[in-house]
């Protein structure tokens, strides 16, 4: 909880750039926030859900269930953060969703594109100091604190446009359509993020809860579309 934030404020601001940009804080207590932190359960739920598919899998991918782990981890490390918000505690949040988007993009570029180890490795290098860098030039407060993720909106609208457009299978082109949709609940979430702050007063729980299950949702259609184009590959291998 922010330094200079009292108990009794009726709609905690958290904004002092320490621990975030987002309202919904009541007091400082474990359950201070009634709707942020349990509305993670979207990323365990979904998690589950990716996890039930792989296990029934003929041909089990055991990268996926890598990403399976590291969704789920997401949950839990903003579960903690939006129980206790603190400086740690907010690396605990933030961590987690940097290395799901680096495993992703390593996965994307070896399973969706097929390219070998070297190319794979100089993505996921590309992919993360373009977000440091994003971060480093775009204010940090931006769409509540949202414009992290832009590389990662970029990426999945750019991917999914050309395997939706270009694929050269069905398979392929299933899989552009669900990184559009997996994009399309990303820019959902952050507008709603974007104006979660202006509306603390007319609704002092906020809307950075529906923040989470809208991204929660697009971390379950990513799991989903891993599971869908690696069955799909094996299934056409020789």
């Amino acid at each position: 909880m922010a330094a200079d934030q009292s108990e009794s404020t009726v709609a905690a601001r958290v904004t002092t750039g320490q621990v975030g940009y987002y309202c919904g804080r009541f007091d400082p207590g474990f359950l201070g926030e009634p709707l942020n932190a349990p509305s993670n359960i979207v990323f365990i739920l979904m998690a589950a859900l990716a996890f039930r598919t792989w296990k029934r899998a003929p041909a089990r991918d055991w990268a996926i269930l890598v990403l399976i782990v590291s969704g789920a981890a997401v949950g839990i490390g903003s579960f903690i953060f939006h129980t206790h918000p603190t400086r740690v505690t907010l690396q605990i949040d933030l961590i987690p969703v940097e290395i799901f988007g680096l495993l992703y993009v390593g996965f994307a570029a070896r399973r969706f594109f097929g390219a070998r180890p070297i190319p794979t490795v100089v993505a996921v290098l590309a992919f993360f100091f373009l977000t440091l860098a994003s971060n480093a030039v775009l204010p940090a407060g931006l769409w509540g604190g949202g414009v992290r993720h832009l590389p990662s909106l970029v990426a999945l609208s750019l991917c999914g446009t050309w395997f939706a457009t270009r694929g050269m299978s069905d398979g392929a082109r299933r899989t552009g359509k669900m990184l559009w949709q997996a994009a399309g609940l990303l820019a959902a979430g952050l507008l709603f993020r974007s104006v979660d702050l202006s509306l603390c007063d007319a609704f002092p729980h906020g809307v950075h809860w529906v923040w989470h299950v809208f991204t929660g949702c697009a971390l379950g259609v990513l799991l989903f579309a891993a599971i869908g184009h690696s069955s799909s590959a094996k299934s056409i291998t020789p």
